[in-house]
């Protein structure tokens, strides 16, 4: 079964008149709930590292040095490779507040942007994949309580892998309804396609999106502005100095596939992996990724062929840029299942908005997908703090004193900020 652009909006907006006002009453209150219990979940998961504000590496030795130091020009300067557009935009526009701010406003920025960029999934562009509103709001709240979150929430840096996320919901959009939404949408696209090294491989997808959306012309302006992006930080990426993995690819791809997606939703922070002993982790983790992969391709057809070659382009990529590394424990490189596993997540949630009576046992396997997760989830909810807080007032002091050179030690250990005058 293939879902298509005619698939009914439940959205909470445009509820038909004829439904009792009561019921009407209650999809808003369940809608707006889950929202809010989403929000409210993912403040509260950082309530250790927003107990002691902290800057985090890049944060502060590339992008809020950047900012100070360089201005403007910071946005030509490649990092590890490629441009880092979004982060430098934060630390550009966050540049003139108070430099004893800067840890609360870039968590702060963090947070915003990560809720802001998955709430894509409850506009009514995405009726056409999650027709209820409830099942929309839903997916929010789910997305809310990801686990791998240590490594990418509260900082900057790390919206490299926020903005994939953006982008993928982005390609699973139908075109915005307001004026206001089509006009943002384009530098949108282009912003975050510049955000992170993982931009090039969605720009295919944008194409995909063009035609799904019957070939609209707000579709194919997303698509060029985001190819456009795509091969500016490709020829970035190629005349750089950084080099990646060229061995044992594909059987990098599938053991990062099994054991960090797959495992990661099964077993979470547990090192299960990092011995020969545990090979029923692996099957077991084979298994959820295969049944995902078989419900979600029944239920959706074409739909979920297309987004899963969409997941095996990103794992590719997070393969060639990573390679070994990727197996080191789970503490190592978490940002990397970000981007796969909202791919699979939300594929699951949609699985469970189709209307089959022949097939409610696939509907049900999505289900039990899902709900084998929620001991990950509640043993990852609380992110660890950071061990280092830095002295920002200090660092105020030397600046405003006229100082060639400023400096203080920041997280991790052996980081620090160096703003120059």
């Amino acid at each position: 079964m293939t879902l298509t652009t005619t698939a009914v909006d439940n959205a909470v907006p445009r509820v038909a008149t004829s439904a009792p006002v009561s019921r009407v009453a209650r999809t808003r209150l369940i809608f707006w709930g889950l929202v809010a219990l989403g929000c409210s979940a993912y403040v509260a998961r950082g309530v250790l590292r927003l107990r002691d504000l902290s800057i985090w590496a890049e944060d502060g030795r590339e992008f809020l040095a950047g900012a100070h130091n360089l201005g403007i020009e910071s946005f030509a300067v490649p990092y590890a490779g490629y441009l880092h557009t979004l982060p430098r935009l934060v630390a550009f526009v966050l540049s003139p507040a108070p430099l004893v701010a800067a840890p609360a406003l870039y968590a702060a920025a963090a947070i915003g942007i990560y809720l802001a960029l998955i709430g894509q999934v409850l506009a009514p562009r995405m009726a056409w994949l999650i027709p209820s509103a409830v099942m929309r709001s839903a997916t929010f709240a789910l997305l809310c309580l990801l686990p791998h979150m240590d490594e990418v929430y509260g900082n900057i840096c790390n919206l490299v892998t926020v903005a994939g996320v953006g982008l993928f919901l982005m390609v699973m959009s139908g075109d915005p309804q307001s004026q206001i939404g089509r006009i943002a949408e384009v530098p949108g696209a282009f912003v975050l396609s510049l955000g992170g090294a993982i931009g090039p491989f969605f720009a295919p997808f944008f194409f995909y999106r063009w035609w799904r959306n019957s070939r609209s012309v707000q579709s194919l302006c997303v698509a060029v502005s985001a190819s456009v992006a795509s091969m500016i930080q490709a020829a970035v990426f190629l005349n750089s100095t950084r080099s990646t993995s060229q061995s044992g690819l594909l059987r990098v791809f599938a053991k990062a596939t099994i054991e960090r997606v797959g495992g990661g939703w099964l077993y979470g922070r547990a090192n299960v992996f990092l011995d020969t002993h545990h090979g029923w982790a692996q099957l077991n983790s084979a298994i959820w990724l295969l049944a995902a992969f078989i419900v979600t391709s029944l239920l959706l057809g074409k739909t979920a062929m297309v987004v899963w070659t969409l997941f095996a382009f990103v794992m590719a990529g997070v393969a060639v840029g990573y390679g070994s590394d990727l197996f080191l424990g789970t503490a190592v490189l978490q940002r990397q299942l970000v981007i796969p596993t909202v791919i699979i997540l939300v594929l699951l949630m949609a699985s469970l908005a189709v209307l089959d009576d022949h097939r409610r046992w696939a509907r049900a396997v999505a289900v039990g997908c899902l709900a084998v997760g929620i001991g990950t989830v509640g043993a990852g909810f609380l992110v660890p703090g950071y061990e280092v807080i830095p002295d920002m007032d200090g660092l105020d002091e030397c600046v405003k004193s006229g100082a060639a050179e400023c400096k203080t030690p920041i997280a991790p250990t052996g980081w620090e900020i160096t703003l120059q005058q």
